[in-house]
């Protein structure tokens, strides 16, 4: 983990998660379930969109990490992730509500059980987020789109491993010399 496409592969296995967890009882075409914005939804049963990304402030790594005995890396960085996921049902409308509920049941469901995603080999923490009414209709604004009722979570730490590395010389061999006068310690 750790590559430029790691937030492309959050992405893609939150996706992939949701497709295996909706269809085929809740939706009946799993290519309906994936990444877009509420603003540009279009056939999506159900959207997944990264609203933010921000440096994740518990984790920082300032030293150089040694790849080789003669190369070093320069620290990575590590990111939050901001995933908002919304129900879209194409079902009749006096039953759409209760399907779309019921997709964000069995999504706030899933990861409540299996709160982390597996990229590379690695295990990284997803957790709904708590946010106000307020703040959740702030993050809606699409163009005159109507609020719906959206989970929010938050995937971090996620690791970005840096593109910069720098040559490096280690100590080889070590010479040490002793002189001894007159057999007195100098001081």
């Amino acid at each position: 983990m750790g590559q430029y496409t790691v937030i492309a592969d959050i992405s893609e296995e939150i996706v992939r998660v949701m497709r295996r967890e909706l269809a085929p009882e809740l939706v009946a075409d799993e290519s309906t379930v994936g990444l877009c914005s509420p603003e540009d939804q279009d056939n999506m049963t159900f959207g997944i969109y990264l609203y933010d990304i921000q440096e994740n402030d518990e984790i920082r790594r300032s030293q150089m990490i040694n790849v080789s005995e003669d190369k070093q890396s320069y620290p990575p960085a590590f990111f939050s992730l901001y995933y908002m996921m919304t129900a879209y049902s194409q079902s009749d409308k006096k039953f759409k509500m209760v399907q779309e509920q019921r997709m964000l049941g069995r999504t706030a469901r899933y990861f409540h059980d299996y709160p982390y995603l597996e990229i590379g080999g690695e295990y990284i923490p997803i957790q709904l987020q708590k946010i106000s009414t307020e703040d959740k209709i702030k993050l809606w604004n699409f163009n005159g789109k109507p609020f719906q009722v959206s989970l929010f979570y938050k995937v971090a730490p996620v690791k970005l491993d840096s593109g910069r590395f720098r040559e490096v010389t280690r100590v080889r061999q070590r010479d040490i010399h002793m002189n001894q006068e007159n057999g007195s310690r100098r001081r």
